[in-house]
């Protein structure tokens, strides 16, 4: 009884806290306010915002919006990590725009709930990790040395993360999980991919070598990706399409389906269960 008591309390609470939340409205009157902010190595926001980036030499935030939100919407660098919050939730505004300067010194984004990052430039540095979660979205031009991509969609009500990428980098690493929907445009010597849940893919461009593994129920779609070698695993009921030029080594199981494009030097490790393999031609 006390711990049913507890959680009653609780969500209680919670319920009150959300519909007692101030809201404001915009007045349209727009301005622009830039801040000259410490250098960072993360940026993670959430909510709704959608967040430009720019690369720069000197790290700032530019916020163009209704002159009563500025001191609504706020943010600071703590320990290395620029973050976004707003103080009440805004109902309506003329115009929100946020654009960050970044440096070559950004490491990590992470991008949650309902909000959304864009760059105006390719964002180039030797190293960075992308994460969405929720049902967020990025668009983004990457060139670098190593590019990490994580979309980890834990999304209720059915909302996917639609991400759009574009890259070039020398070894790109994908985690893709849930019910997220992954494009991209890639350019490596290595491209490493792990799918999960429903996760979905489309994958464009170039690559020396892919390895691939997918589980559950995703679905890899590379035909217009070109790899000259190709490690690939299947189980439960994924499906993966691949285009492999030299060499591919298969390992399927469970009802999982592959389609081949190309004519390459094919091994099979291991063909278990009613898994397939058909040969196609673009």
């Amino acid at each position: 009884m006390l711990k049913k008591l507890l959680i009653t309390l609780c969500v209680s609470f919670m319920i009150t806290s959300g519909f007692s939340q101030e809201k404001v409205k915009g007045n349209k009157n727009v301005t622009l306010v830039e801040t000259k902010i410490e250098d960072f190595k993360t940026i993670a926001f959430g909510e709704k915002f959608k967040i430009e980036l720019i690369q720069s030499d000197t790290p700032s935030v530019e916020i163009e919006t209704d002159e009563n939100l500025h001191e609504v919407i706020q943010f600071s660098v703590i320990d290395s990590v620029l973050s976004f919050s707003t103080t009440a939730k805004i109902q309506s505004s003329k115009r929100i725009n946020i654009t960050v300067n970044i440096t070559k010194s950004l490491q990590h984004i992470e991008v949650n709930g309902d909000a959304e990052v864009s760059a105006a430039n390719t964002l180039k540095n030797d190293s960075l990790v992308l994460k969405v979660n929720d049902y967020a979205k990025a668009f983004l031009n990457i060139k670098n040395k190593n590019f990490k991509f994580i979309n980890n969609n834990k999304a209720t009500f059915g909302f996917n993360s639609k991400s759009k990428l574009n890259i070039e980098s020398d070894i790109v690493f994908l985690e893709l999980s849930e019910k997220s929907k992954t494009e991209a445009l890639i350019e490596s010597d290595s491209l490493q991919v792990y799918m999960y849940q429903s996760a979905d893919a489309k994958i464009e461009g170039e690559t020396e070598l892919l390895k691939l593994n997918t589980i559950n129920s995703s679905s890899f779609n590379s035909r217009h990706l070109t790899t000259n070698e190709c490690e690939l695993t299947t189980e439960d009921s994924s499906s993966a399409s691949v285009y492999v030029l030299n060499n591919i080594i298969l390992n399927t199981s469970g009802s999982s389906k592959v389609e081949l494009y190309g004519n390459p030097k094919i091994t099979i490790e291991s063909f278990k269960n009613t898994s397939t393999l058909s040969k196609k031609e673009l």
